[in-house]
């Protein structure tokens, strides 16, 4: 299937945007046109402004909560954007170590703070503190702004750590709602800095599952220009909505190839499909070969990573099959380590995985896996239909929609398998559909996946400013997504040259997977360790 060019999409939501017509056409046999002049498209994107219009106030000192119990000073209710799209959701909440204040009480219980410099907590001041951003949006569900003190806060200011919660959309108001009020809200601290303590160069988002997905696309897509227009639509400031570290668990993200990446990873698992069905799940598993052969994915050491044909299944077998496998096996490894075992307990451990067939061996203290298949078929089994995320017998996803809810198709790999069946007809109209701005499902996509701007094969590639610090952990077992969602992730992310910490953890799902320890407490541990306090 050809890439799209997005460059087009571009120029149509901008044209949306300044009240202009939109000229895209399609045909029936085309879901979106394409634009065959370069240099036309690199003007366009040149004329993307940040330079937009919004009234907002800076933080009023004049109204600080306190906290005493836990010495914490705190607003909430905070407007971040000057032209909220939806005012149950686009405030936030900050809250501040006492330290990095000096607070005089007010008549009626507020009180008027200053910031205080020499004020320590575990070694950061109010100038060195890093600001972490809370991301708990299950599913893309929105995600609550805060109306009182948040007591999860203490386990971050305890360490000197300024916390905010944003509130933001949710899938019901389509993408890019919810990373665009994030961004939002991370443009409206910085344009407080000076006022409010914290490092604006050391801002950190953290979240599981959906707002683990959320936190890799503001982690990979710092100040594009592909949110603009939707920025300037809420009145956002226009400083940076760059983000420096991200920890993301479970990243239910990469929505242009999740599909492919679920089918070829577990669709070995499916039984009893129709023949159209099997069709399909065979189609996308090899559309996933293509895709990983197109990226040229590298290992650490340069080593290219693509897929070839088997007798064993639909392409597995090639270096980026024995990668995955690898990365199965390491933890599995590491699983063994971190439980202490001795040498009968590991021998009865690995007995237990072959309870119902050989497929584990351990030999000179090594794991070995015979195939990813025999790992999926036990641990990993597809719990999705066909069309995983796409969900051709449901109508498609919310998450795509264009802001009235509804479930919408949103695959363009997809779309060129089922053509000439009956799902042909509605994924066409659903994508050439377009949102408020003007925009197509394909740029929403694009602008919501992560590798678009990573991968040097994409468009977006070092379109935007990423994020430097990465801290990447999965439940092994999870089934919402494919070991490749996450695998694909952590390898552009080391080829693009920033700071990776990846890792799967054995006999974990879908949750705040962590070797060791709990999940809060190894986040707050790795930002220590990579800003050196």
């Amino acid at each position: 299937m050809k890439i799209k060019n997005i460059v087009l999409l571009i120029i149509a939501g901008l044209l949306m945007f300044c009240g202009c017509t939109n000229t895209e056409e399609s045909t029936e046999d085309t879901v979106i046109s394409e634009n065959e002049n370069s240099q036309e498209s690199e003007s366009v994107i040149e004329t993307a402004s940040k330079d937009w219009e919004f009234d907002l106030e800076l933080i009023d000192m004049n109204k600080w909560s306190f906290d005493s119990n836990s010495d914490v000073y705190y607003q909430t209710d905070i407007a971040y954007c000057s032209n909220p799209l939806d005012e149950n959701y686009e405030t936030l909440g900050i809250f501040v170590p006492g330290a990095y204040m000096n607070g005089t009480k007010n008549s009626d219980g507020s009180y008027t703070c200053e910031v205080n410099y020499s004020g320590t907590v575990n070694g950061y001041t109010a100038e060195s503190a890093p600001i972490v951003f809370l991301v708990n949006t299950p599913g893309h569900k929105a995600q609550d702004a805060p109306d009182g003190f948040v007591k999860g806060c203490t386990s971050y200011t305890s360490e000197g750590f300024i916390y905010v919660v944003a509130g933001c959309r949710g899938k019901d108001a389509g993408v890019p709602a919810g990373v665009t009020d994030l961004k939002a809200a991370i443009r409206y601290v910085r344009y407080n800095a000076g006022v409010i303590p914290g490092n604006m160069d050391r801002i950190a988002v953290f979240g599981h599952s959906g707002g683990g997905s959320q936190c890799a696309t503001l982690g990979a897509s710092g100040d594009s220009e592909l949110y603009y227009p939707y920025l300037a639509s809420l009145g956002a400031a226009t400083t940076s909505d760059k983000v420096n570290a991200v920890m993301s668990w479970c990243p239910i993200t990469s929505f242009d190839t999740a599909d492919l990446g679920y089918e070829w990873n577990m669709g070995v698992t499916r039984s009893a499909l129709s023949s159209e069905m099997q069709m399909i799940s065979d189609s996308l598993a090899s559309a996933f070969a293509q895709y990983v052969d197109e990226m040229n994915f590298t290992d650490k050491d340069g080593n290219v990573l693509t897929l070839e044909e088997s007798d064993e299944g639909i392409y597995q077998s090639g270096s980026y099959y024995e990668y995955v496998k690898d990365v199965i096996e390491e933890s599995l490894q590491n699983y063994l380590a971190d439980e202490n075992m001795s040498t009968s307990q590991i021998s009865s451990y690995i007995s237990s995985l072959n309870s119902n067939g050989e497929w584990v061996s351990y030999d000179d203290g090594e794991v070995t896996i015979d195939s990813i298949a025999s790992f999926v078929t036990r641990y990993k089994k597809a719990s999705k239909p066909v069309a995983a995320f796409d969900k051709l017998d449901e109508g498609g996803h919310e998450l795509f929609n264009t802001g009235d809810g509804s479930l919408t198709h949103f695959d363009e790999y997809l779309y060129e398998i089922v053509k000439g069946t009956s799902y042909q007809q509605v994924m066409e109209e659903d994508l050439n559909s377009t949102d408020y701005l003007g925009n197509s499902i394909s740029y929403r996509v694009k602008m919501f996946s992560p590798l678009y701007y990573l991968m040097e094969n994409n468009e977006g590639y070092q379109s935007s400013s990423v994020a430097e610090y990465w801290r990447i952990r999965s439940g092994i077992e999870q089934s919402d997504t494919a070991l490749t969602t996450e695998i694909n992730l952590a390898l552009a992310l080391e080829m693009y040259g920033v700071d990776v910490d990846f890792e799967t953890v054995w006999d974990q799902g879908h949750t705040q997977a962590e070797r060791t320890g709990k999940g809060s407490d190894n986040f707050i541990e790795w930002i220590e360790e990579i800003w050196n306090q």
